[in-house]
């Protein structure tokens, strides 16, 4: 079906009014969850890039990456601070009490926000 101009303006106002770029996300770790907010494609892409081709030190850092980015509780410089954070994207191992399993939930919510499947997500984690 070929949209129409009026149908493609009539989406964004949905897309404004709806928040579809907010999603909570439920963590075992916390026994609660948070929020993440989708930024824009450009950042995630440069993350991206870096998983791409980087090994898993570098990966690990560009999920980290993603998900301080995309979590704006995170960049809270009193929570920082409560957890003794030396860099600002401490606070998400902090936070997660190191639990890779939430972080990959995290990781993999965000990405599909972009489109992008948990499965591909797990791949780049394993190469």
């Amino acid at each position: 079906m070929k949209l129409t101009l009026e149908q493609l303006i009539e989406r964004k106002l949905k897309c404004q009014n709806e928040q579809s770029h907010v999603k909570e996300v439920e963590l075992s770790c916390l026994g609660g969850s948070i929020v993440i907010k989708k930024i824009p494609l450009t950042k995630i892409i440069n993350s991206i890039s870096e998983i791409e081709n980087a090994g898993t030190n570098e990966k690990f850092d560009a999920f980290i990456e993603i998900v301080y980015n995309c979590c704006p509780i995170m960049h809270d410089k009193k929570l920082q601070e409560a957890y003794g954070c030396a860099e600002p994207t401490d606070i998400v191992c902090k936070l997660l009490d190191d639990n890779v399993g939430d972080l990959i939930t995290l990781a993999t919510e965000i990405l599909a926000m972009y489109g992008m499947d948990s499965e591909n997500l797990m791949d780049k984690l394993k190469n």
